[in-house]
């Protein structure tokens, strides 16, 4: 599993620099802690665009979920004291 750091950098290489530039704080980006479990949740809007980059991060070495609706990415990273971290 891989950091965040090194998620934002990914899509910032993938041409998603204000995305990496912006980390948790970006509108279409969310995070949340479950346990020892982090995920980053990116909302991108467009089906075409979302399975084009699940893949890009899969070959990356990214651990990708489906989530919700086919617009939203689900990527488990190391643990950090993400949304919902101290419950």
């Amino acid at each position: 599993m891989k950091s965040k750091k090194k998620l934002f950098a990914d899509l910032g290489e993938l041409g998603y620099s204000e995305i990496a530039e912006q980390g948790l704080k970006h509108k279409k980006i969310g995070n949340e802690t479950y346990g020892s479990m982090s995920c980053i949740y990116l909302w991108l809007g467009d089906e075409k665009e979302a399975r084009k980059v699940k893949r890009q991060l899969s070959v990356r070495g990214h651990k990708i979920n489906s989530y919700g609706d086919e617009t939203t990415i689900e990527v488990h990273v190391t643990y950090f004291k993400g949304w919902q971290w101290d419950e």
